[in-house]
């Protein structure tokens, strides 16, 4: 299929990090009518990529032809989108976004914030960006554990500027539960027929424990040391010459601590509560912007 520059996607999932956005992304492109890139997360509309701390997105100034490149493979009648969630917590993606395309369908994944936080503390020491100190340290060291649990904060300027019809919200605790009511209500959300995947109940992008965590270091050092000086040029190099791909499979499968070994601790009771009382003022703004119940968030 031939990309005109005319053509705009029919739809976005803009987040929350680490609430689905994985599972949805690898669910909706198992539908015959939808077309993904394999690529899930493109980062286009925002101006900075939130790795560890805000370095210059080189996508951002990238024209709508190099985004809609992506898409060159949809078939006629399927219709298209991405999943990027860093879009979640960026105002200029918001702007970008609306400039973009005013009718696009918004696809928003919202978790539990105390469960984020903990969930992020684990995926951020994964990936090399935070060092492997206790929760109760990390917390105090790294904002971004926090922060991004704000949902009421940075889901309002997506209700500003988009109609309400056009933001559908999705809790995790459903996508645990009951994959396949949650997976109806965003296929009638897109306007397409029922389809349920085989994987509607495989677990995607789970948090892992390192082996080496020297080596998850060196990559993500590695990355943002392109991004920040601008290198870009070296990214085709390493993912052509084979560099990063070898890179990112020994991270990701070969250097984890196997199943049912090295018991991944829990937040204590003190935690859980200090965590639901830093939230709850949003999550209250939350509710009524959104017309849900969120008491299990709570308590």
């Amino acid at each position: 299929m031939r990309i005109k520059e005319f053509f705009k996607i029919d739809f976005i999932g803009i987040g929350a990090a680490k609430a689905g956005t994985t599972w949805l992304a690898d669910n909706l492109r198992n539908h015959p009518q939808i077309f993904i890139p394999e690529k899930k997360e493109l980062i286009y509309f925002n101006k900075t990529m939130q790795f560890g701390r805000d370095i210059h997105n080189y996508r951002y100034e990238k024209p709508v032809s190099w985004y809609h490149a992506f898409f060159e493979n949809a078939q006629p009648d399927q219709i298209k989108g991405e999943i990027s969630p860093h879009y979640f917590t960026s105002s200029e993606a918001v702007k970008k976004i609306y400039q973009y395309n005013p009718d696009i369908k918004l696809l928003v994944t919202l978790r539990n914030p105390v469960e984020v936080a903990f969930s992020s503390y684990f995926f951020g020491i994964q990936i090399g960006e935070i060092k492997p100190v206790p929760f109760e340290i990390a917390i105090k060291k790294y904002d971004r554990i926090l922060n991004s649990g704000f949902y009421f904060k940075f889901l309002k300027r997506y209700f500003e500027r988009f109609p309400s019809k056009n933001i559908k919200i999705l809790l995790f605790d459903v996508v645990k539960e009951k994959p396949e009511v949650l997976y109806k209500d965003v296929l009638d959300f897109l306007g397409l027929n029922e389809y349920y995947p085989d994987s509607l109940r495989t677990s995607s992008n789970k948090t892992k424990q390192n082996k080496n965590q020297f080596l998850n270091y060196f990559i993500t050092f590695s990355r943002n040391f392109i991004h920040k000086h601008n290198l870009h040029f070296l990214i085709p190099m390493l993912r052509y010459s084979g560099i990063s791909p070898v890179a990112e499979y020994i991270r990701d499968h070969l250097n984890v601590v196997s199943k049912g070994k090295g018991a991944r601790q829990s937040l204590d009771d003190d935690s859980v509560r200090m965590l639901q009382d830093y939230y709850l003022q949003d999550i209250n703004q939350l509710e009524k912007l959104i017309d849900m119940d969120l008491s299990h968030w709570k308590a």
